[in-house]
């Protein structure tokens, strides 16, 4: 038999297997660049039309500097001064609860706990923990998808590749906020 005709063990036939991947890789990029390119645009548009301040717009951000405060110079993460700190980091300005196009209150509000595990990282500047956070989020994505389908689906049935889960929009709006 001739390597194309080659069946797989699930009975697809090499060009098949291609074929799947390519669309698979096709619509990941598609999916990156209406998010990258429309989605996100959109939205610095509509912030611009309503006059909402734009920030790094991180939703690690508030755990991360709130972690830092505390842990290197033992300030409140709750308190008005670091909550103004976290407003500046996220929308570029601190929020003006009188203002009506401002967004609503950015602060610290997770339980305290959360400082242990952000702790390995306050002496690092945000940017790299952007990407440590997103190198962390990509592997748990796939390993996700990988115990999911192991646990959940018979041996008998096809099993989906693990990086199709970054085509998920959930999956692309949660490393875009957090990079």
């Amino acid at each position: 038999m001739h390597p194309i005709e080659t069946k797989a063990k699930d009975g697809l036939r090499f060009w098949q297997i291609s074929l799947l991947i390519a669309a698979s890789i096709l619509a990941g990029i598609g999916m990156w660049g209406y998010f990258n390119g429309v989605a996100v645009d959109e939205q610095k548009a509509e912030a611009a039309a309503k006059n909402i301040p734009r920030g790094n717009l991180s939703d690690l951000y508030p755990r991360w500097l709130g972690t830092r405060e505390f842990l290197l110079h033992g300030r409140d993460p709750y308190s008005a001064e670091v909550t103004a700190e976290i407003q500046k980091g996220v929308y570029g300005v601190a929020i003006d609860p009188r203002k009506p196009g401002d967004p609503t209150d950015e602060g610290f509000a997770y339980p305290l706990y959360l400082v242990f595990l952000l702790a390995p990282t306050i002496n690092l500047p945000f940017p790299s923990v952007q990407r440590i956070y997103l190198l962390i989020a990509a592997a748990l994505s796939v390993a996700s998808v990988w115990f999911w389908m192991r646990f959940l689906v018979s041996p008998d049935r096809e099993r989906p590749l693990s990086w199709e889960a970054f085509y998920a929009w959930e999956v692309s709006q949660s490393c875009k906020l957090c990079i």
